[in-house]
């Protein structure tokens, strides 16, 4: 029954019709199927359509979210109201999918798949995101290789219609609580605000990361050589599609130019970890306001 639902699933997907969500008075029925992707900070996000008489409020309450952690997500949203088929990037914590099918009513739970970003790897998937050997997976997507391609699904197990329990985000720390994202939630904001009043540059090239000196720290900073000083930078990893904001407070030292003539900004080692980068050089692509 299992293999027939994973086949209607992809049907679905190949001819593009819209997976549902809900509807006046359910945030999710027997009907839905739950798409995850990986966002920022690592998280797994499941973009919640919302259907008529679904507010944002009451969505935050059925995922176990605070509001500041919904806008976190969907920063657009804090300034104007959501519209009706509107896609709600909502986190789902790890604990909240069950992975084994024993005891699951299934009329209360509903299948989860995860959609392979560019560049990740079956290991990756299985073992850091959601804590499963590369053989489970692998049986439990009929998988003969290890090789995945961009964009293709993984059933990963499933998910109860009632929502989020607490007790599933304990262990997960609101954005109020949370420093680092609390900082990047500020660097974004102010970005963006100032995308009105100034022009955008942007350059791509070598990045470093470095914990010597000031870049010693857990915050989301930078050096750069074009950006104005206490400026806020937007860094993107291209190869995961993942992106920072993090502040300017210098310019690369001669020693680093020296060292790699090719660098165009330096960052903190807490700025490389959100961005996924594994070394300590990669290629970034920048945006800066002058």
């Amino acid at each position: 029954m299992i293999k027939l639902f994973h086949c209607f699933i992809l049907l679905c997907l190949s001819l593009q019709v819209s997976a549902f969500t809900g509807d006046s008075t359910n945030y999710l029925t027997t009907k839905d199927t739950i798409f995850l992707e990986l966002g920022e900070n690592g998280k797994k996000i499941f973009k919640h359509i919302l259907e008529p008489k679904q507010t944002l409020y009451s969505l935050a309450q059925f995922y176990n979210i605070s509001m500041q952690e919904l806008y976190f997500y969907n920063p657009s949203l804090k300034d104007r109201m959501p519209r009706v088929k509107e896609a709600i990037r909502v986190p789902i914590p790890h604990r909240a999918i069950y992975r084994y099918e024993d005891n699951l009513n299934p009329s209360l739970h509903i299948p989860v798949y995860f959609i392979v970003g560019k560049g990740q790897t079956l290991y990756t998937i299985s073992n850091t995101y959601f804590r499963m050997s590369v053989e489970q997976m692998k049986r439990r997507n009929n998988l003969t290789t290890d090789n995945i391609e961009e964009g293709k699904l993984l059933f990963i197990g499933w998910m109860n219609i009632k929502g989020v329990p607490l007790e599933t985000r304990r262990d997960e720390p609101e954005i109020s609580n949370n420093p680092i994202l609390k900082e990047y939630y500020e660097n974004k904001n102010t970005y963006l605000s100032n995308c009105m009043v100034k022009t955008e540059w942007e350059h791509k090239g070598l990045a470093k990361v470095t914990t010597q000196g000031s870049m010693k720290t857990t915050s989301l900073v930078a050096l750069h050589d074009h950006a104005p000083i206490n400026s806020i930078i937007r860094i993107e990893n291209p190869s995961e599609k993942k992106h920072i904001y993090a502040k300017v407070i210098g310019r690369i030292p001669a020693s680093l130019e020296e060292d790699n003539a090719n660098v165009i900004i330096v960052v903190s080692e807490t700025v490389s970890q959100l961005l996924m980068i594994i070394d300590k050089r990669f290629f970034a692509e920048v945006k800066y306001l002058k």
